[in-house]
């Protein structure tokens, strides 16, 4: 029987520990940056493009993201799924795969795109509004 309540204690831990670093996720971010990152792919700096940063002033530019998994952004609503570091939206017109961290009140959302010879590496930095 203590068997039976350790791995329910287990699975209730667990539960509850993946919806709590979740429960980050559902807010309003407005997005003020995107970064591009050229990448050998070794994953080192790549010496033949620059990295460039631009910055976002609109206002209007934000991800929204509900617990039920809809979101609305700048580009439409959707759907989204989360599974571990992943966040994969989806729109009408396809899914995008990104890699998620939450780290001082902001979300980066970045995805890599390889090339023959190297990565671009796209990071969108966001804030809770």
């Amino acid at each position: 029987m203590t068997l039976f309540a350790k791995l329910i204690s287990v699975c209730f831990f667990t539960i509850f520990a993946t919806s709590t670093q979740d429960n980050r996720l559902y807010k309003r971010w407005k997005v003020i940056a995107d970064k591009r990152i050229f990448l050998n792919l070794d994953g080192t700096s790549h010496g033949g493009f620059k990295d460039r940063v631009d910055s976002i002033k609109s206002d209007t530019v934000f991800i929204e993201l509900f617990q039920d998994g809809k979101f609305k952004s700048v580009d439409g609503n959707g759907t989204f799924t989360v599974f571990g570091d992943s966040i994969a939206l989806k729109l009408p017109d396809g899914e995008s795969p990104f890699r998620y961290k939450i780290k001082d009140d902001s979300l980066y959302l970045s995805i890599d795109n390889t090339r023959d010879d190297y990565i671009r590496r796209e990071v969108l930095h966001a804030v809770k509004i």
